[in-house]
């Protein structure tokens, strides 16, 4: 009741300032809603103090879902030879999973060499090339935190410290 009458006092000062304004016509359907809202609410609060069952006036507008038709059984599928994974022309080998390598002082003193000329040069490199070049796997140096980071800065700063 205090949303309706707040709703009213504002269609009312809006028609004193600006009549044909748009938001009138919103305000007009709103309150429309809600007087029926409130005479369902009122009618509903008589038939339960009168004790006759629930009158539900929308339960036509609730769109009913339909019926599920029939499953019809399925045709059989030809059943295709599968392949062992592992075998000559297989499409997806199952990974051999092998332990990660470590890299040694040799391949240290390497990445630095090759990182330092990088800088001086200003070009980057990509992982991928200078794992190549170190003789290592890539996967590998990715887990070498100390050369893949130093390696994403010098690429991200164009190669300059």
């Amino acid at each position: 009741m205090e949303d309706r009458i707040l709703l009213l006092q504002q269609i009312r000062d809006l028609e004193k300032s600006s009549p044909r304004h748009p938001r009138l016509g919103q305000w007009r359907a709103r309150i429309e809603r809600l007087n029926q809202v409130l005479s369902e609410i009122t009618d509903a609060e008589k038939r339960a103090a009168s004790g006759t069952p629930p009158d539900h006036p929308r339960h036509g507008l609730v769109p009913q879902d339909p019926q599920f038709e029939p499953q019809q059984p399925q045709i059989p599928a030809k059943p295709h030879p599968r392949r062992k994974s592992g075998t000559a022309g297989a499409s997806n080998p199952k990974r051999i999973s092998e332990p990660i390598q470590e890299l040694d002082v040799t391949i240290f003193t390497q990445a630095d060499t090759i990182l330092k000329e990088l800088e001086r040069r200003r070009v980057p490199m990509p992982i991928r090339a200078l794992a190549q070049r170190l003789g290592v796997k890539t996967h590998t140096l990715y887990n070498c935190a100390p050369i893949c980071d130093r390696l994403a800065h010098r690429n991200s700063s164009g190669g300059v410290a």
